[in-house]
Parts: C-alpha cells; structure tokens; sequence
C-alpha cells in the first residue's frame, strides 16, 4: 500500500470560486504508487510498442505523445493508466474521467534557462486532471514539477489590484509567489488539477528527468 504525503493536499471552493470553477483541488504525491522492480519493464515496454518515431519536442522537453485512440491500443498502460484514474476519482471527487493523451518525458537539462510556457507560472487554458508517475529520481536539479505553494487569500493580499488580472491572462508574477517542486522518488504518483497553478522546473545540465504523465478530460 502506497503511502500518501498530503504537503498541499485538500480542496477549495470558497476562495477560487470567482474564477468559475465550483472547486479546485490542490497537488497530492503518492509514495511508491509503483512498485520498483516494475518500472524497468515498463520502460522496456513503451520502447518496444511505441518505438522512437514518435519523439517530438515541446517546450524544449523531450516527449512521445500518444492521443486518446492511441493509448487503447497499447497494453502497456492500461493498468497503470486505470491506476492512475482512480486516484483521481477517489482524491479529487471526480467521478467520470476519459484520457485525452499521454505523455512519455524523457528530458536532459540543456546549458540554457528555458523560458515561456510549460516554465513560467500558468494554469491550463483547458482543464485537466493529470497523473505523473516518476520513472526516475527526482530530486532539486532534475526539474520536478512545481506548485503554488501560498494560501490563496495570502497571493490576493499580496497583489490585490492586480490578481484577477492575472489569473484571467493565464499569467502569474512569480516573484510575487513561491512555487515548490514536488521531488520524489521512481515509483512516485503525483495528481493534480490544472486549475492549480504550476510550471515545469528547471533541469541542471546534463541531469535526467523521466516521467509517464496522464492526462485526463472529466466528462
């Protein structure tokens, strides 16, 4: 049984629901959601089905995507898909879920900063509900995801005139704010809500970050 770290765990409803959403649900990590000693042959799995002609790059990442029609086609993840889905539906309240992709990241830090969307502060223009198993270690240098790390009545008290502003233009000031990267270790699950804001970290040269990330459409 996995265990589960709560750092900003829970969910919201009064103080976002001026943005539109009846409720946001805030980041939750599962420790050792996947056993070790799988993790291998399902790295050996994706290579052999999918092969590297899918490889493509987005926002300087490197990634093989894979659409909703896809990912059925392909047994490597169903379990672990369903897995991850119903982590979502227990954590987050949402009952009905349908994956829209998947993503296989497996990215080197460069020599230079990367800068513009997935790697300033921003939520999804459409919302998600994502899972992200870690297929490595990732520690500070790896360029682990990172979360609003703040209440959010302490960001409208810090930038009252300008929040809704903002949040509307998909844009947040992250020197106002402090976002924390969420580290773990391979066999790690991280859920979160898009509606949440995020970014992707910033990898150290040369340094690996390998993830299998979900990403669900509820319905």
């Amino acid at each position: 049984m996995s265990s589960v770290v709560k750092r900003i765990a829970g969910s919201i409803s009064e103080e976002l629901r001026w943005l539109g959403q009846e409720k946001v649900y805030l980041p939750v990590k599962f420790q050792s959601s996947c056993d070790v000693d799988k993790i291998g042959p399902l790295r050996t799995e994706i290579e052999m089905f999918c092969g590297s002609e899918r490889l493509s790059n987005v926002g300087g990442l490197t990634i093989k995507e894979f659409s909703a029609p896809e990912v059925g086609q392909y047994s490597v993840f169903d379990e672990v898909g369903e897995k991850i889905a119903s982590y979502i539906r227990t954590y987050f309240d949402v009952k009905k879920l349908r994956v829209d992709k998947v993503w296989h990241v497996n990215s080197f830090g460069g020599s230079e900063m990367r800068s513009g969307l997935p790697f300033v502060p921003h939520w999804d223009h459409r919302r998600y509900f994502k899972g992200m198993l870690y297929l490595s270690d990732i520690d500070e240098h790896c360029g682990a995801i990172e979360f609003l790390d703040e209440e959010v009545s302490m960001v409208k008290e810090m930038i009252p005139g300008n929040f809704r502003r903002l949040f509307a233009s998909n844009k947040l000031p992250r020197e106002l704010m402090t976002f924390r990267p969420m580290l773990g270790s391979k066999g790690d699950l991280v859920i979160f809500d898009t509606n949440w804001p995020h970014m992707a970290g910033q990898q150290k040269a040369g340094v690996m970050r390998e993830v299998l990330r979900f990403d669900f459409l509820p319905w």
